[in-house]
């Protein structure tokens, strides 16, 4: 079991999501999700926390996950 650690999980099939969030939460993990980079961008925003893992769809439609993860260490405190 984990304690609440935070993930975010950015995945554009929303099956795929669901089901890892499904499976992240029962370890008890807290999941956000996110369609996108932009939507991404946004939860982080709203939390104000940096997860400490990401879970990432290296396949999106509008940029890698490898390029989302690189801009997101850039801007961690």
């Amino acid at each position: 079991q984990f304690n609440h650690e935070r993930v975010l999980i950015i995945e554009d099939d929303q099956a795929a999501r669901e089901a890892l969030q499904g499976l992240l939460s029962s370890w008890g993990l807290d999941v956000l999700t996110a369609a996108d980079h932009h939507q991404a961008s946004s939860r982080i925003d709203q939390d104000q926390k940096i997860p400490a893992l990401l879970i990432c769809d290296y396949r999106l439609p509008q940029k890698s996950g490898v390029s989302f993860d690189v801009n997101q260490r850039l801007s961690a405190p």
